[in-house]
């Protein structure tokens, strides 16, 4: 026969100590999904005022309304390659990049392919590598190249203008 052993009593004190931690663990749940949702929605309201601050930059470089529907893409044929020196973080970063431009701006790119793709590969490289790992720093880039790209669209008297400038690829090892 098989002895039957009593109840442990728990104590009130252990009771509350669990309903406590459980109490804390969702209360924590709920203050780190707060925490990301609410951080995503900053993200997404930075992101979309970056976005008009390039266009209101693009319009006040030409001096004429942006209208985004006036706007065609514009790849560079080949990518950018650049070295870095010894040391830096980085051996070299390789980009392609399409460009969001109105026709006028499209064709002076393809007509001046080769200037454009030598400014930006000298501001490409004096670029800090370390930097360029982190978002913040390829977005600085991204309004680096397009202030370059508008200021040669100016400089050769080329008309037309260029809204953004989007990675297609970026590579660094």
């Amino acid at each position: 026969m098989q002895k039957i052993k009593p109840e442990e009593k728990v104590s009130k004190k252990q009771i509350i100590g669990t309903i406590l931690a459980a109490v804390l663990l969702v209360l924590g749940g709920a203050g780190a999904g707060y925490y990301f949702v609410m951080r995503g929605s900053a993200a997404e309201q930075f992101n979309a005022n970056h976005q008009q601050s390039h266009l209101q930059i693009a319009e006040t470089n030409s001096k004429q309304p942006v209208v985004a529907q006036d706007f065609i893409y514009f790849d560079l044929t080949q990518p950018m390659i650049v070295n870095f020196p010894k040391g830096s973080g980085a051996r070299f970063l390789q980009i392609s990049v399409s460009f969001l431009a109105d026709s006028k701006a499209a064709a002076s790119l393809k007509k001046h392919e080769p200037m454009v793709r030598n400014n930006l590969m000298m501001k490409i490289n004096a670029q800090n590598p370390e930097e360029l790992k982190t978002k913040v720093g390829k977005e600085a880039l991204r309004a680096l190249l397009l202030e370059e790209v508008n200021q040669i669209m100016l400089k050769m008297a080329a008309g037309g203008r260029v809204g953004e400038v989007f990675y297609t690829a970026f590579v660094m090892q």
